[in-house]
């Protein structure tokens, strides 16, 4: 069995429903106080920039733009060490 693919858009539906519901209900903790406008700004801000860092790193992985370059003699000896006699 195997994970969801890097295609699929469950993951993405996912980190949105925790981040929304973290920017929701989080601050609902924090009713009274003297900075609670601020508490509740800060808690909605950092979950914004929790979700839109996750989303680029996921974003990303999806086509990367650099591929590891091998020479010819490391791809040699790859298969020597891996049994392949060509």
């Amino acid at each position: 069995m195997s994970g969801p693919a890097m295609g699929s858009r469950l993951p993405l539906l996912v980190a949105t429903a925790l981040a929304l519901a973290a920017a929701l209900l989080l601050p609902l903790l924090f009713r009274r106080g003297q900075h609670v406008l601020l508490i509740r700004t800060c808690i909605r801000l950092t979950a914004f920039c929790c979700w839109i860092f996750w989303a680029t790193v996921y974003a990303a992985q999806m086509n990367p733009l650099i591929a590891p370059e091998l020479l010819a003699r490391d791809l040699a000896w790859l298969a020597h060490k891996w049994g392949d006699p060509a």
